[in-house]
């Protein structure tokens, strides 16, 4: 199903990686797109657009840490079924939802159960950002890309990506503070 998107690509290790993780995860893929599609061929499709945007511009992709890849392919897959609904339904935002997942061993379990709590408080903040908001944070702040290469994923231009991450940013730092003062 992919296989135009893999002829794209310049380099046989490239299309290997792309290949075998299209094959391991494909029914998180469907899954993704046919719950915001509701339907068959639409899904698949968001898929093969998916997979051939990131073909065309392998950059960002390959630049993201391999056990990040999958996050950035749901990603891309998401914001393409958006596109998809949306144009069939004349609709303009973009949704993604966050990793709400964080570990770390070396914290007590005191600290622990207040980060949750903050980190609860947050997700639950962010979850009311605008969604095209949210996407291009999650992009930045959990895949780590550039806000060109954001731009691209999100296909709108550089200057919306950059405006789109700050504005994200603000709102979050500005509730934060809001936190710290109750």
């Amino acid at each position: 199903m992919i296989s135009a998107a893999l002829a794209v690509l310049e380099s046989e290790e490239q299309r290997n990686e792309l290949s075998e993780i299209y094959e391991q995860n494909i029914s998180n893929f469907y899954n993704i797109a046919f719950q915001h599609l509701h339907n068959k061929q639409d899904a698949e499709d968001a898929i093969q657009e998916a997979f051939l945007a990131i073909a065309k511009n392998p950059g960002p992709f390959f630049d993201v840490a391999v056990n990040k890849r999958i996050s950035y392919i749901n990603v891309i897959i998401r914001n393409t079924a958006y596109k998809m609904r949306d144009k069939k339904h004349k609709v303009s935002e973009n949704e993604i939802t966050l990793d709400d997942t964080i570990i770390d061993e070396q914290i007590s379990v005191e600290d622990m159960m207040l980060s949750n709590y903050s980190c609860d408080k947050l997700l639950e903040f962010i979850g009311t950002l605008p969604e095209a908001t949210k996407a291009a944070v999650y992009l930045k702040m959990h895949l780590g890309l550039k806000n060109f290469d954001i731009a691209k994923t999100l296909g709108i231009s550089d200057e919306a990506a950059k405006k789109r991450v700050a504005r994200g940013m603000k709102q979050i730092r500005e509730y934060m503070e809001g936190l710290n003062d109750e």
